[in-house]
């Protein structure tokens, strides 16, 4: 494994109802916000609204799968992403077998 700094970007997505999201091929890390006023279910906890997760990674390291998604009780749905991710055309693409 190179051990040369890799440069990498993030993305927001803003999801309004239950979903299945695809994590970015080269993620390293997310956050996932409720940003509503009704609960949000992410993989199984409950967060309740403001209430956040982080799933970071060390160098190197890629998160790979997916993640979900469901809102419960009254309220605006509202969950927002941050996806952390290499850029593409560096030495991790080979790794990753890109």
């Amino acid at each position: 494994m190179c051990t040369k700094p890799l440069k990498y970007t993030f993305a927001t997505q803003v999801y309004q109802k239950a979903i299945e999201v695809t994590i970015d091929i080269r993620c390293n890390g997310l956050v996932v916000k409720n940003s509503g006023t009704s609960g949000l279910v992410f993989q199984g906890d409950l967060l309740v609204p403001t209430e956040s997760r982080s799933i970071g990674g060390n160098f190197a390291e890629i998160l790979s799968g997916r993640v979900d998604l469901s809102f419960t009780g009254a309220g605006t749905n509202s969950a927002t992403i941050t996806q952390k991710f290499y850029l593409p055309g560096q030495w991790i693409d080979k790794e990753l077998g890109l």
